[in-house]
């Protein structure tokens, strides 16, 4: 930490995050559960940051805002991912997946309302076809069990890297895509 006495003011340098950042600029921060507005994300050239190609449609579900926000940038950054909506409970996100028909949900494992197991369950009642990724700070725990019990894709430690949880995310939607192609 460097300071000015005159000053009275310090400086901290933080070291780069383990992935890459794009920046990004935020008109103004995105209602739980509703769909961002068109061109709500923007580049630093202010253009909006909408892709042409087929996307894999996310809906982030976590009490924690921050914790929201981080996985949305990290998400948005990839160029074949668009998070759709983000969710502060399980049950906001059962009542939003009908409208939003996302192909993979992330999810955290203990909300209140209803948790990550139940809001898998429930999910992959309303659509079969959805691809469920939980993300706990115990993925070892009998809640975590209860959510593969219920048909959770994966089960993920909070302390994942980055790479490992996009990888998961992408990895979650073609399986689920390859199992809804399936003849039954």
């Amino acid at each position: 930490m460097e300071s000015d006495p005159a000053e009275g003011v310090a400086s901290v340098t933080l070291p780069l995050p383990p992935f890459p950042v794009i920046p990004r600029r935020l008109d103004g921060l995105m209602d739980m559960c509703e769909e961002p507005d068109e061109g709500q994300f923007r580049g630093a050239d202010g253009v909006a940051d909408r892709r042409s190609e087929p996307t894999i449609r996310v809906v982030i579900v976590d009490d924690y805002p921050f914790f929201r926000f981080g996985l949305r940038e990290l998400l948005n950054a990839e160029v074949d991912i668009e998070v759709v909506a983000e969710c502060a409970d399980g049950q906001e996100a059962v009542d939003l997946a009908g409208q939003m028909v996302p192909d993979v949900v992330v999810t955290d494992l203990k909300m209140p309302r209803l948790d990550g197991a139940d809001t898998t369950r429930r999910l992959l009642q309303i659509d079969p076809d959805v691809a469920v990724v939980v993300i706990t700070s115990a993925p070892h725990g009998r809640s975590a069990a209860r959510a593969t019990a219920a048909g959770a894709h994966a089960v993920l430690g909070k302390d994942v890297s980055p790479s490992i949880l996009v990888a998961t995310v992408r990895t979650a939607y073609a399986n689920a895509l390859r199992s809804a192609e399936r003849p039954t």
